[in-house]
């Protein structure tokens, strides 16, 4: 990677994400400034995650948020996640995330052992090329990244997309111009015998079950 964003401005942002989650999970204060502070990080690089490596792409900065702290922005689904995954050590598991964004759960669960097959849909081509680069990083064996909105059929839906990325969504009343691929997940054949699913779709939920 030849041009890494400047360390100075990486503390700084660490800094502000800090305050930032002190402030929130302390006093249930949620400062402004998670924009513009990220606006210093303009090139590609990595953050640490432990002895993993997650994909930084500044096109989707608006979700990362504390990702960069190596810490996640959910970290009560993870801790239910991993509860499920302690509680049954001796069960195989195949894992299938709909709305993988930048990677917050492939970071976690990418490479698991427990987990045979993790499949990851998204559809926005900024998201999918960095999750490709977070896998290709930290070498998971076992991930797929699907290039498509997971709905319940094959085909091409209205897709509407924000300013962060993270809440852009499949727009029901065909008004965006912008067209992304569907998928049935039932047309892949994954048939597993034990199965964790994960769906955050911004309200697509239904169709997709």
């Amino acid at each position: 990677m030849k041009n890494k964003n400047n360390k100075f401005f990486v503390c700084i942002v660490r800094l502000f994400m800090y305050l930032h989650e002190f402030l929130h999970c302390r006093f249930n204060i949620n400062i402004k400034g998670v924009g513009f502070f990220y606006g210093f990080l303009n090139n590609e690089d990595y953050f640490r995650f432990g002895d993993k490596h997650l994909f930084y792409n500044p096109i989707v900065r608006g979700s990362y948020a504390r990702l960069i702290n190596g810490k996640f922005n959910e970290p009560e689904t993870h801790i239910f996640l991993r509860n499920i995954l302690n509680r049954l050590s001796g069960h195989i598991f195949t894992f299938i995330e709909i709305g993988g964004n930048v990677g917050e759960f492939l970071i976690d669960f990418g490479g698991e052992k427990q987990i045979d097959k993790f499949y990851v849909f998204e559809p926005q081509p900024e998201c999918i090329s960095a999750l490709n680069k977070t896998v290709i990083k930290n070498n998971f064996k076992n991930v797929s990244i699907v290039p498509k909105a997971a709905y319940d059929s094959d085909g091409y839906v209205s897709f509407e997309k924000t300013e962060s990325f993270s809440s852009s969504h499949i727009d029901v009343n065909g008004n965006s111009e912008f067209k992304v691929e569907t998928v049935a997940i039932d047309s892949l054949n994954i048939a597993p015998e034990n199965l964790i699913m994960l769906l955050d779709a911004e309200g697509a939920e239904l169709k997709i079950m």
